[in-house]
């Protein structure tokens, strides 16, 4: 199998050189270097304490369009990604979301390789692509939190070709999970019924109404399981040239569909993000509401809703869930240290729907701190250390986790 993948790769290098050279203009290739380290930290037993060391490494072939056969111009993109494990853990059989677990003995893999194609059609300002999607939208999105990131495969259109407005629509039918190396239908993260679906169809609309508000409609249905519609609106005010307030407003409206295969699903998400940028400084206060009788649907194999507005490592989705956030960041280019940016933020949660406890409560702390070489000789290297501090109030779960994250982009 290994063989076979290494063969494929071959294949997608000297293809790339092919076409760059005699079919497609514009062709675009990058590799892309991560050293990956976890440790969590548990202080309550039996949650296991363990640590994750990776370095992956991923080719990605990006062509231009050949010549159009009539209004119709083709191309194709093509990506190989592989992990390897630096380090073993202590409980080999630990399940940490990272890299695949055998089947048989439980214990994790010592390496991980994902292949993608995808076939792209465009007419005008109107993509198709199908094959393999890395998409980022609302209703479905793509995970990069570990070294290989959570993918897709189906079919995804986006036309531009309307002034001021975006039309997105697809349909999904297969998932390839972060910590696996084949692809499998979709359910959700908690799949009670052991049934999955066929495939989720998407829809979107995202339209500038003025140069300082977006707005943007989205539905994901996930057949005989849910429909979902999603509600955004984007405003920026700008007091100076020093001063501006960004606010988001999103809902999120989940029910059960068709057969129904995972029961019941009643969900309302509402959520709002301001963010006030003074100089290198932003100050940010957000909310969300949980609303209905169930917690907000994932899908399976680890995909996160980054437009949930507490959205962390804890995620605060869950039945009658209320959170508030306070944030803050700075750059420090103002201090001459061009690339350095520093984040910290603290989400508390409470009134947690649950069986036999009253009020459940959460809380997570974060500080991210980005550095990116941006000129030079080691231009596209970056580096990102983040702490996360988790607390599961009622269930006396306590959980510290550091990552360290090494990147290397390089385009030819």
């Amino acid at each position: 199998m290994f063989k076979l993948k290494l063969l494929s790769l071959g294949c997608l290098i000297c293809s790339s050189g092919m076409v760059q050279a005699d079919v497609v203009k514009d062709a675009q290739v990058q590799v892309d270097f991560r050293n990956f380290y976890m440790h969590r930290i548990p202080d309550t037993k039996p949650v296991p304490e363990f640590e994750h060391w990776s370095q992956s490494a991923s080719l990605s072939i990006k062509s231009g369009y050949a010549e159009p056969i009539g209004p119709v111009a083709f191309g194709l993109d093509g990506t190989v990604m592989h992990a390897e494990r630096i380090i073993k853990n202590d409980n080999e059989l630990v399940r940490d979301g990272t890299m695949p677990n055998d089947p048989v003995t439980g214990k994790q893999e010592q390496d991980q390789t994902q292949l993608g194609l995808t076939l792209k059609a465009k007419i005008a300002k109107t993509e198709v692509r199908y094959g393999q999607l890395m998409p980022k939208l609302p209703v479905v999105h793509i995970d990069h939190s570990r070294n290989l990131p959570t993918t897709f495969k189906g079919l995804m259109l986006e036309s531009n070709d309307i002034e001021n407005t975006k039309i997105t629509a697809g349909r999904i039918t297969r998932i390839q999970a972060r910590d696996r190396d084949d692809y499998k239908k979709l359910s959700l993260d908690v799949n009670k019924t052991g049934e999955f679906s066929d495939g989720l169809n998407v829809f979107g609309l995202d339209y500038k109404v003025n140069p300082n508000l977006d707005a943007s409609y989205f539905y994901g249905g996930l057949e005989d399981i849910y429909n979902q519609h999603y509600v955004g609106l984007k405003h920026q005010h700008k007091f100076n040239n020093t001063t501006r307030l960004i606010t988001d407003f999103r809902v999120f409206d989940t029910q059960d569909a068709g057969s129904s295969l995972q029961g019941e699903i009643d969900n309302q998400a509402y959520n709002f993000m301001s963010m006030l940028s003074y100089g290198p400084h932003k100050f940010g206060l957000g909310y969300q509401q949980m609303s209905g009788e169930t917690a907000f649907p994932l899908l399976s194999g680890w995909t996160p809703a980054p437009f949930l507005t507490q959205w962390g490592s804890i995620s605060f989705y869950k039945a009658k869930e209320r959170s508030v956030q306070f944030r803050y960041d700075y750059d420090f280019a103002a201090m001459g240290i061009d690339g350095l940016y520093f984040m910290t933020r603290y989400i508390m949660a409470d009134h947690i729907k649950h069986p036999t406890i009253d009020d459940v409560k959460e809380s997570e702390f974060n500080i991210v701190v980005n550095y990116g070489i941006k000129e030079g000789l080691f231009k596209g290297l970056g580096f990102q250390y983040m702490l996360i501090k988790t607390d599961f109030e009622n269930s006396g779960i306590k959980l510290d986790e550091h990552r360290f994250y090494t990147n290397y982009t390089y385009k030819f």
